[in-house]
């Protein structure tokens, strides 16, 4: 429940009519290219970030795939130590914050 299946059901409305079906399947980030490319699902609603070579040649899968408008504007962000906030918000790191080890998703766009 929530936005993103609210989401997905207006989007099976409007493109379905009014005698659409959805079935919600689970996908992480590392099946879910995959999963789109395979046709074992019509639809990505969450969390995908539209990038250049995803348009063209997404790793996973060597194909590209069409994006709509964002509907969803997130941000990068960091949490963890003060010290080590301070360093990331602010693009330091030299001296204080030479030691500074950030952990992002293996295959994410920011890795």
């Amino acid at each position: 429940e929530g936005m993103v299946v609210d989401l997905c059901k207006a989007v099976a409305a409007y493109v379905l009519g009014s005698e659409y079906r959805t079935e919600l399947i689970v996908v992480d980030y590392t099946t879910r290219f995959t999963a789109l490319a395979g046709r074992d699902i019509d639809l990505l609603i969450y969390g995908d970030t539209h990038t250049m070579e995803r348009d063209f040649h997404e790793k996973a899968t060597g194909v590209g795939f069409q994006f709509s408008d964002p509907y969803f504007y997130d941000g990068l962000s960091f949490a963890g130590v003060p010290r080590a906030v301070k360093c990331a918000d602010n693009y330091d790191w030299f001296g204080d914050c030479s030691d500074l080890k950030i952990c992002v998703f293996a295959g994410s766009t920011h890795e």
